[in-house]
């Protein structure tokens, strides 16, 4: 059994055992109705330039190009970008790909959309995830607007539970994953075990992932600094009004 430590803790995450589940195409099933949300949200036209940061394997990026949409996607792993190149070519569909760190995003005034999705936001220290929208309030042209999906404590801590078994597949491997969590009440972190139990193997992998979960006013001050001015809130991408409760958190954040 081995257990990664390192405070760069998603290096080690998304170049392990998650990233065969992203190859594997874990939730492409969900993509097509997440996107038609989206553009519901986002009031999306058919000239909109679009960045998908971070965007894992690709399945928002795909399915954004395959309706005609000029995508750019980043991602820190070239193994998640390059399988997304591949599976473009294969489909006849053009969407950039970048390899990018989101606290230092290089556009200026670029994007009409910039999403960040899937829980994508909090892996770094408070200076950090500001930078990180920062950039990404940088990359929109004026009057632009970000999708951000993630984690609140009034989302979170109605729903929180310390464990949980689930079964996973990817690239023909299945996977037995467990979760542990916990909740660091100084430093508002939501700390997480992912131990992954590969089947018919003698073999066991765990992670560590460490997410800093803000209170709903916390993030509208993060944004509001970042440059943002006006915000629609969503329970995820469901399009239902976000309330105490309602899980993650989709927000629309406008220049």
């Amino acid at each position: 059994m081995t257990t990664p430590n390192t405070d760069h803790w998603w290096q080690a995450f998304y170049l392990g055992p998650f990233q065969e589940l992203q190859l594997g195409g874990i939730h492409n099933d969900r993509a097509p109705a997440e996107v038609t949300l989206l553009e519901q949200n986002l009031k999306l036209e058919p000239h909109h330039r679009i960045l998908d940061a971070p965007c894992g394997q690709g399945r928002h990026t795909l399915e954004l190009a395959r309706r005609g949409y000029a995508v750019t996607r980043i991602d820190f792993n070239p193994n998640v970008l390059a399988h997304a190149q591949a599976v473009a070519e294969s489909e006849g569909l053009r969407p950039r790909f970048d390899q990018q760190d989101l606290r230092a995003l290089s556009y200026e005034s670029v994007f009409d959309r910039v999403l960040c999705l899937w829980g994508s936001f909090g892996y770094f220290s408070d200076t950090e995830n500001l930078a990180q929208l920062q950039g990404m309030a940088r990359a929109l042209k004026p009057g632009g607007a970000l999708h951000l999906e993630t984690w609140t404590t009034e989302g979170l801590f109605p729903q929180f539970r310390p464990r949980d078994w689930s079964w996973a597949e990817g690239r023909g491997q299945r996977y037995r994953l467990l979760e542990e969590r916990t909740f660091d009440i100084e430093t508002s972190r939501a700390n997480v075990i992912w131990t992954f139990v590969c089947e018919g193997r003698n073999e066991i992998v765990s992670h560590r992932t460490s997410i800093r979960v803000y209170s709903y006013r916390e993030l509208l001050e993060l944004l509001r600094t970042a440059g943002f001015q006006r915000f629609e809130s969503y329970g995820g991408v469901t399009g239902k009004p976000y309330q105490f409760g309602s899980g993650r958190l989709g927000m629309v954040a406008w220049l």
